[in-house]
């Protein structure tokens, strides 16, 4: 079994061979209470998870990591630990998909 590293109460698991529901970006934005323009920039800035490819023209987002940064930014996380976290998401994805 795959498991997210957790950071503070920020802990997901996932299984392999478990389906994996992905967010595009309007249901991104309305769940993270973000703009396109910030949800981007956080990406950039290694705030927030950056999308998937999910075609040649398209993205989405993996919907527990979007959970476990909305959970991360509610218990009051630094901009340190949300990179921490973001990092950490990234590693497990690379190990689970």
């Amino acid at each position: 079994m795959c498991t997210y590293a957790s950071l503070g109460s920020c802990s997901l698991s996932l299984s392999k061979g478990l389906k994996v529901a992905l967010m595009r970006l309007p249901e991104v934005m309305r769940e993270s209470g973000l703009s396109r323009s910030s949800i981007y920039q956080y990406a950039e800035e290694g705030l927030f998870p950056r999308p998937v490819k999910i075609g040649e023209r398209a993205v989405a987002w993996i919907s527990s990591e979007i959970v476990a940064i909305n959970q991360a930014r509610i218990s009051g996380k630094s901009s340190d630990e949300l990179r921490t976290l973001v990092s950490q998401l990234l590693i497990a994805r690379q190990r689970c998909i």
